[in-house]
């Protein structure tokens, strides 16, 4: 728990997304070539693959049971989200969205560069987006557990990942 909310002092500056802007338009529904193919055949373990992620990070890991597929950008083809892991109590520094181009190629479609918890919400109003939650410290928080958690959703706009809603709530945890 602490590893989780110990990541507001690890981020890399407000804001951190890289890709992005806040829309008010839906994404639109694309349609799936015949060329396209699904990121489940990507080798996330391949250091050619791995090794530019965890460098654009400066550090960090990537497991196998953080990389989540689905459709993130609507084009009925699954996706692939590889959270990099800081490996310690700093939680996640970030993420990488990938594709597979027509030859079965990684194809970035963006960084998610916002330190936290990076995961994709399967529910609700925002089903498919990539939530990023970092913790919100007030003056006398201990490092171990701010008082308030920050998350931030991200979609697909058709071009990038952008910040559809971002909330901060009481930490339940606290």
């Amino acid at each position: 728990i602490s590893g989780m909310l110990l990541i507001e002092a690890c981020t890399r500056g407000p804001g951190g997304i890289t890709v992005g802007t806040s829309t008010a338009t839906p994404p639109p529904t694309l349609t799936p070539t015949a060329a396209a193919q699904s990121a489940r055949s990507l080798n996330f373990t391949d250091p050619a693959v791995a090794r530019p992620i965890i460098d654009h990070f400066k550090g960090g890991q990537i497991t196998p049971e953080r990389i989540t597929y689905l459709d993130l950008t609507g084009d009925r083809v699954d996706d692939a989200l590889v959270v990099v892991e800081s490996g310690g109590t700093a939680g996640d520094l970030g993420a990488a969205v990938f594709s597979a181009d027509a030859g079965g190629k990684p194809r970035l479609l963006g960084y998610i560069d916002r330190a936290g918890r990076v995961e994709v919400r399967l529910g609700g109003p925002v089903a498919g987006g990539i939530v990023v939650t970092q913790g919100v410290y007030a003056n006398a928080d201990p490092q171990c557990c701010p008082s308030k958690l920050r998350e931030t959703i991200l979609q697909w706009d058709g071009r990038q990942f952008a910040g559809g809603t971002e909330q901060t709530l009481d930490n339940p945890r606290r």
